[in-house]
């Protein structure tokens, strides 16, 4: 039991992080980055991927985590399936994202 209140907990601050990193505001616009703006698509490309890859690493450390979760705790090990399968469909999301703005960087 202690280990899946560790676990909820990791996953908790997870949660937590990605949305403080998600409302992070914008830094203001840089005046000579708009003069080259595939450059910033580039760049914002490269930070999105290396995002991806690191949600990618946690979903598959927090499936590693599931199996540790036994049936006895149904309810709890229900919730953590809810949370991969909701970081699986944030993971898909930014794929799309990602083959739109390299699709459009080709123009």
């Amino acid at each position: 039991m202690l280990r899946a209140t560790v676990l909820h907990a990791c996953c908790v601050v997870m949660l937590c992080v990605g949305s403080a990193h998600a409302q992070a505001p914008k830094p203001a616009p840089d005046p000579q980055a708009a003069n080259e703006p595939h450059a910033a698509d580039q760049a914002e490309l490269a930070v999105m991927k290396q995002d991806l890859q690191r949600l990618r690493s946690l979903l598959s450390q927090m499936q590693t985590n599931l199996g540790y979760v036994s049936t006895t705790t149904q309810p709890l090990r229900h919730q953590f399936e809810l949370e991969n399968e909701m970081w699986l469909t944030l993971i898909n999301q930014m794929e799309r994202r990602i083959q739109k703005l390299e699709q459009q960087s080709k123009r």
